[in-house]
Formats: C-alpha cells, sequence, structure tokens
C-alpha cells in the first residue's frame, strides 16, 4: 500500500509520529493543531476507539483512499475529491511579494481560510505547519502552506484568495512557491481538492499535477 493512500494515518504513524493521539487502532492529531484522523482498519473497534479521541462537541475529518463507512451511531458527512501529485517537471516559480508567515499571522490566517472556506486551521496549526502568504497594506490577501507529511512526500494545502484579490494569479504563484520549497527538501509535491472545485482543479493541471487517485472524506461528530 502506497503512504498516500492513507495520508493522514501514515503522516501520524512517521513524520507526524510526535504529536500523534492515540493507538494502533486510531489516531488524531491534537485538538488545537489540526482537526483530522485516522483509523488503521475499517471494524467497528477502529471507530469506537476514533470516538474516544474526540472531545465533547468535537469533530474530526478522515480522508481515505477507499469510500468511508461509518460503523457507529455518530454523525457525518461525507464528500469526494481527488489526490494529484505533482509531475517531475513541475518546478517553482518565483513572486516578489510572497512571505514566509509567523505566528502573528495567526489570526489572519484562520480568519482567510475561514472567509474562503479553505482547509480547517485551529489555533495551534502554525506551530506544525508552514505558511506563505502575499499581504497588501499589511493584511493577508492570499496564502498556501504545508500540512501532512509522510517519508519523501509533502501536502500543499490551505491555498486560497481573498475574493477582492482573484484573478492576479497569486494562488498559482504561492502554489508553485510551495512546489520550490518542498522540491529544495528533496520531497514530492501533492496535494487534495474537492471533486466539484473544477476551477481548482483546472488550476493544478495547468501547473503539472496529475491526478493520482480519488479520495473520500468524512466529517465525524
Amino acid at each position: 500500500m502506497h503512504v498516500l493512500d492513507h495520508p493522514i494515518w501514515n503522516a501520524l504513524c512517521t513524520r507526524h509520529a510526535g504529536i500523534a493521539v492515540g493507538d494502533a487502532l486510531a489516531k488524531r492529531y491534537p485538538s488545537d493543531l489540526l482537526p483530522f484522523a485516522d483509523i488503521s482498519g475499517n471494524e467497528k473497534e477502529n471507530w469506537d476507539a476514533l470516538l474516544k479521541l474526540l472531545e465533547r462537541g468535537d469533530q474530526c475529518i478522515l480522508i481515505q483512499k477507499d469510500p468511508i463507512t461509518v460503523k457507529v451511531s455518530v454523525p457525518a458527512t461525507f464528500a469526494s475529491g481527488l489526490q494529484m501529485v505533482a509531475a517531475e517537471s513541475v518546478q517553482g516559480g518565483f513572486h516578489p511579494d510572497i512571505v514566509k508567515l509567523g505566528s502573528e499571522y495567526v489570526p489572519q490566517i484562520m480568519e482567510l481560510c475561514s472567509l474562503t472556506h479553505a482547509a480547517p486551521v485551529r489555533a495551534g496549526t502554525s506551530s506544525i505547519q508552514q505558511f506563505w502568504g502575499i499581504l497588501s497594506e499589511g493584511r493577508l490577501i492570499a496564502m498556501a502552506g504545508e500540512r501532512f507529511k509522510q517519508p519523501g512526500f509533502s501536502e500543499i494545502s490551505a491555498v486560497c484568495t481573498h475574493p477582492e484579490h482573484r484573478g492576479q494569479g497569486l494562488a498559482r504563484a504561492l502554489t508553485m512557491h510551495l512546489v520550490q520549497q518542498i522540491r529544495s527538501q528533496e520531497e514530492t509535491p501533492y496535494l487534495h481538492v474537492y471533486a466539484t472545485n473544477k476551477a481548482a482543479i483546472s488550476l493544478y493541471e495547468s501547473l503539472g499535477f496529475k491526478v493520482r487517485m480519488p479520495v473520500y472524506s468524512a466529517i465525524v461528530g
């Protein structure tokens, strides 16, 4: 099985093992860092173990290769998407206004992700996820970051642009910047995108990303 078939599980078992919460049945990121989790199998005992990791009123998100069947009585919302991997020919670009975002930008990072319905972030996310952005008069108007990491791979996530600044190629520039950063670490960039987000899929395809496989997600809790 490829490490990207279960990206969350394999990240929590390898490069993010030091912060993983859980056991051999179910693991999750700490709730103040990322709302993602996964299970090692699809038996009821796996789902029971996952529910024990959820705090009261909390939710977690799973992303897997196969359709997800929840085997416990808990609210769940499902979606489908694509996992895309950067081809060897994809190289990073240069944009003079891209800056590394420190912890002081966390409120703006959370605000922009919420406004654009981009990837979910929590207050402590920046402690494990590096973000890059473009500012206008001190305000964050576009951003992208790295999220799940497996041996030899790093995921590009939270690519988003403020609605008032779209159409300027900012998402393209940031994506290519992240490609460059990840390539410099001798890793392969990849990303996830909702199957319904045709604009984003077209953008990534135009940059040379290839669909590796369909993926399925579930918000549980």
